[in-house]
């Protein structure tokens, strides 16, 4: 607050412990509370230290995986309503939607340990986001064209991003931003699809194209 010259009663909201979801979800949130208050400008601000949580005693493969693919990242963005003239908007947020799958809840873990968090993570995410994928996006863009749409999706693994191009049909050019955020930063949990909306900003896009931002956490 101190170093941005906020005033000391700004109002703050700290939104914790959604994982790489959180990032999505404090973009919904910013857009819920500038559309209340269209004078106002909410600054989102996500920080994530997960290097914080590297085990070095622990060898179990999905700990190793996590250390390998994980990484530090904070990314910030100011959301409105009403841009005045001497703002340029770099996205306008359209619709929302969020689904939570069965059988999920022990898919990715963060437990407790005397030495800090240990994280866990099954084999099978990727299949289980592959099996519901295809039908989340269509109720999102309905008989929309997808081959039109550019799609921000959170580099969560490789094999991740992989099976969902498979199951939309993607070609390497709509995930673009994606894979390249990933091979430089890795997964940086809430923080990472900041930087790959960031990301999108430097390719071709027209302001009519449509983008699907996807996160899973």
């Amino acid at each position: 607050m101190d170093g941005l010259g906020l005033s000391r009663g700004v109002q703050r909201l700290g939104i914790n412990f959604m994982g790489c979801f959180g990032g999505l979800a404090g973009l919904r949130t910013a857009q819920a509370f500038a559309l209340s208050n269209p004078n106002n400008r909410v600054l989102l601000v996500c920080t994530e230290l997960c290097s914080l949580h590297v085990q070095k005693e622990d060898v179990r493969a999905d700990n190793l995986v996590a250390g390998a693919i994980f990484g530090d990242g904070a990314a910030a963005v100011v959301v409105g309503a009403s841009p005045r003239q001497d703002e340029r908007p770099c996205f306008e947020l359209g619709q929302a939607a969020c689904h939570a799958l069965r059988d999920s809840k022990t898919k990715i873990a963060w437990d407790l340990s005397n030495t800090g968090w240990r994280v866990g993570l099954e084999p099978d995410i990727g299949f289980l986001l592959g099996r519901s994928i295809k039908r989340f996006c269509k109720d999102m863009v309905g008989r929309a064209d997808v081959s039109r749409h550019a799609f921000a999706v959170h580099p969560g693994g490789r094999a991740i991003v992989e099976i969902i191009e498979e199951r939309l049909g993607l070609s390497k050019r709509q995930v673009s931003s994606t894979w390249s955020v990933y091979e430089s930063f890795g997964n940086m949990s809430s923080a990472t699809i900041l930087f790959v909306l960031e990301h999108m900003q430097t390719q071709s896009l027209t302001p009519e194209t449509p983008v699907v931002a996807l996160a899973f956490g």
